[in-house]
């Protein structure tokens, strides 16, 4: 290992002690939080009611449709194209459907599943989607990825579907309380989509990353050395 990525809260001291060990900030995070108790449901249903011609919802939970599973992967992919200062290295990964297969089994084995909810166009390909990970008797649940494909972009998609997911798991999991989503600071389009769909900002974090070379150089120096 040669990179060390994490998070701290910002204007912490947590943050300023990172610092002074020589980690170096890439991206402001903001920790966005939507309610379940004060979930208006009217407004989400009517962003759920709202056309979108050519494109259909498709929901599942757990195994991928073997239909939609390569094009689901390549959708992941497009992660990349989010606004980002800084992604440590092997943050975007190559997805396909091994991958997908793997993950999927992964998660089983700890009692999790993930619940997508998609933008299909045509027969088989996933233009937008929005993933959350749900746990058997979750509670507070974590979003994962909201992805929209580049030729499908400034459709409403992304919207359409997050709203959709909340109402998804409002109706079929009714021990969640809240749904936490991390947005960089630089994509002010998905911060956009949150707020449309009722997320509110809960805090802030800085994504630091430290070579661990270095970092061990400054916390265990040589014998002898000032």
């Amino acid at each position: 290992m040669e990179i060390l990525a994490t998070t701290v809260l910002a204007d912490t001291r947590g943050a300023r002690f990172a610092l002074d060990l020589g980690a170096a900030i890439g991206d402001e995070l903001v920790i966005n939080v939507l309610d379940f108790e004060t979930l208006d449901r009217a407004a989400l249903r009517r962003v759920v009611d709202t056309d979108h011609t050519g494109y259909r919802l498709v929901h599942w939970s757990g195994r991928t449709p073997d239909a939609l599973v390569d094009s689901y992967a390549l959708a992941k992919r497009a992660i990349a194209d989010a606004p980002n200062n800084h992604l440590p290295p092997g943050a975007v990964v190559k997805w396909d459907r091994g991958l997908v297969r793997q993950s999927e089994r992964e998660r089983a084995d700890r009692g999790a599943e993930l619940w997508v909810t998609a933008a299909v166009v045509g027969s088989s390909t996933v233009a937008a989607f929005t993933a959350v990970e749900v746990g058997r008797s979750a509670v507070d649940v974590g979003q994962e990825d909201t992805v929209v494909v580049g030729e499908h972009r400034r459709l409403g998609l992304a919207t359409w579907v997050k709203a959709a997911m909340a109402l998804r798991l409002a109706d079929e999991r009714p021990s969640v309380r809240r749904l936490s989503s991390t947005t960089a600071i630089a994509n002010t389009g998905m911060r956009t989509v949150n707020a449309r769909t009722g997320f509110r900002e809960l805090t802030r974090r800085l994504l630091i990353t430290a070579n661990i070379a270095d970092l061990a150089k400054r916390l265990h120096p040589p014998l002898g050395a000032a």
